[in-house]
């Protein structure tokens, strides 16, 4: 499931929402040629509906809830497991360490509904092994609160862009229904005009409907000035390493302090902000979407 599916799939669902109004069918209803093109919709859809059971897709339309659910459980999840690999490595408990999802990434790029099965097996997992772990790695209160985030997540309506990993056959036929309904609409549309003279609302309504919304990017710009704590004097020295599941992304200020990252995962990321002289700061940073997100960090002299 890609971003693009996810804007089409809410256009379709506020297209069938519009025509199967009381309303709606009062004005189309006795013209043929449309009422049947929308009868052949109803039926794509239903075929598209079906076929995005069977790759795992939820089809009620993107929502950036559930997804900024998705990429804040996954990484607070991975964190946790993260501390306990470390004790239990520590231990000598390798079964248990094997058993661990440490990367984000583990949960973001899989389908929702085993998404939220994964990391629901990993807190239930640390709870069982909460003593093992000890309140310096893993604390109940910190679990407590990831229960919270998978919960909220698991519950929230609508479906994530993460990508599937199912049978290229069912695949295929996933994006061979979008197709369909795609060139239904378009015929719908067209035949809309109809309308255009007679009931201009409607047909306002319907082009407005049919419109794709905006296709949401999950990364930006992220700019960060790091200056000095006493003084506020810009560090030409510094630099900044994000760390995203397995990916190290790092980049050193320019001549006036700024350390810029043109391409960023948004969501929590944790960055290490370090330069000579100063002591190394981790800042947690909530990066929005669609919009450049710019901070300022005070580094300490040693």
């Amino acid at each position: 499931m890609d971003a693009i599916d996810n804007s089409k799939s809410t256009m379709y669902i506020g297209f069938r929402s519009l025509t199967l109004k009381d309303t709606s069918i009062a004005i189309y209803g006795t013209n043929k040629g449309f009422s049947a093109v929308h009868a052949k919709f109803l039926t794509a859809h239903d075929d598209l509906n079906a076929k995005a059971l069977v790759v795992g897709v939820n089809l009620t339309g993107f929502t950036t809830t559930k997804d900024d659910d998705k990429t804040t459980m996954a990484q607070q999840i991975a964190m946790l497991c993260g501390f306990a690999f470390v004790k239990l490595s520590d231990l000598g408990k390798t079964e248990l360490m094997a058993q661990l999802f440490i990367s984000s990434s583990d949960y973001n790029h899989i389908a929702d509904a085993k998404a939220g099965v994964r990391a629901q097996a990993m807190h239930d997992l640390l709870f069982a092994n909460l003593a093992l772990l000890t309140p310096d790695y893993v604390t109940a209160a910190q679990l407590t609160a990831v229960q919270l985030l998978i919960t909220s997540f698991v519950s929230a309506k609508g479906n994530t862009t993460s990508l599937h990993a199912v049978s290229p056959v069912d695949t295929k036929a996933y994006h061979d229904a979008f197709k369909v309904v795609d060139n239904i609409i378009d015929s719908a549309l067209l035949m809309g005009k109809a309308f255009k003279a007679a009931n201009p609302e409607f047909y306002d309504e319907l082009v407005k409907i049919t419109k794709l919304p905006p296709v949401i990017h999950h990364h930006t710009i992220l700019n960060i000035k790091v200056i000095t704590k006493a003084g506020g004097r810009t560090i030409p020295t510094a630099t900044a390493e994000i760390v995203i599941g397995k990916t190290n992304k790092k980049a050193s200020a320019n001549e006036i302090g700024l350390i810029e990252f043109p391409r960023i995962m948004c969501g929590l990321q944790t960055a290490t902000i370090t330069a000579p002289g100063f002591k190394k700061e981790l800042v947690e940073i909530y990066i929005q979407r669609s919009q450049e997100n710019d901070i300022i960090v005070e580094l300490e002299a040693i």
